[in-house]
C-alpha cells in the first residue's frame, strides 16, 4: 500500500476510551484500519507549515494513468502500473494558500498464466524517495522530481488559480516563466492538471 506523508503526532490519534472507539467502529467498519492509522501518524510526523490558515478550504485532488501497463507474452512478463499523482491544496477564495504534490508508481508484474512474479513490497512515493528516484541525472538543471514539485508549489502559493493555470509554457509544456525556468523543467501539466480539478 502506498501512503502519502503529508500532514502532524501520535498523541493526536490516541482516543480517550479504547472501548468506546471499538464500539463506535464495530457497527460501521469491519476492515482492518492499522494501515490507515499508520498513514495518518506518518502524515502528522511529516507536517510542514506551508501557509494554510484557519478558514481556508482544503482540496485533495489526484489523477492516474496506466500508460506503462502491458500484456504478458511468451517472450516476457506483463505489468500493470498505476501512476498516481496527488495533491493537497488549500485556497482562500480563488487564491492558493498552500500546495503539496506527491506521486507514486506501484508496478505489479505477471506472467502469461496470470501469476504475479514481482514482490509485494511497499512502494515509496517520489517525495519519500527523494534523490533515490534518480531523475536528477536526466534533468537539464540537475534537480530531482520532489525539488521541482516543491518549487512549483511555492510558485503557485499566493497566486490565483487562474493566474497559475495561465502560466506561459513552450511547445513541450515546460514553463517559460522567469520564476520557474531555473527550477522546474517538468511539463507543468504534471501539476496544473491537479489544480484544474478544483474548478470541477
Amino acid at each position: 500500500m502506498a501512503r502519502f506523508p503529508w500532514a502532524c503526532s501520535w498523541e493526536y490519534v490516541k482516543v480517550s476510551s479504547a472501548s468506546r472507539n471499538e464500539i463506535d467502529l464495530a457497527s460501521s467498519a469491519t476492515i482492518g484500519y492499522s494501515d490507515i492509522i499508520e498513514a495518518i501518524v506518518k502524515a502528522m510526523d511529516n507536517a510542514k507549515n506551508l501557509g494554510a490558515k484557519s478558514g481556508d478550504t482544503l482540496y485533495l485532488t489526484h489523477y492516474t494513468n496506466n500508460a506503462k501497463s502491458k500484456d504478458a507474452t511468451s517472450k516476457g512478463d506483463g505489468q500493470t502500473q498505476t501512476y498516481a499523482t496527488v495533491a493537497a491544496i488549500t485556497v482562500d477564495g480563488d487564491v492558493i494558500t498552500s500546495m503539496i504534490v506527491d506521486a507514486v508508481q506501484p508496478t505489479v508484474k505477471f506472467n502469461a498464466k496470470g501469476e504475479v512474479t514481482s514482490d509485494a513490497a511497499y512502494v515509496q512515493t517520489k517525495n519519500e524517495l527523494k534523490e533515490a528516484y534518480g531523475m536528477a541525472k536526466a534533468s537539464s538543471i540537475g534537480r530531482e522530481w520532489y525539488l521541482q514539485a516543491e518549487s512549483f508549489c511555492a510558485y503557485a502559493t499566493g497566486k490565483t488559480i487562474d493566474s497559475v493555470m495561465s502560466t506561459a509554457v513552450n511547445e513541450k509544456g515546460v514553463a517559460t516563466d522567469v520564476d520557474l525556468v531555473s527550477s522546474v523543467t517538468l511539463a507543468l501539466s504534471n501539476f496544473t492538471d491537479l489544480i484544474a480539478k478544483l474548478a470541477k
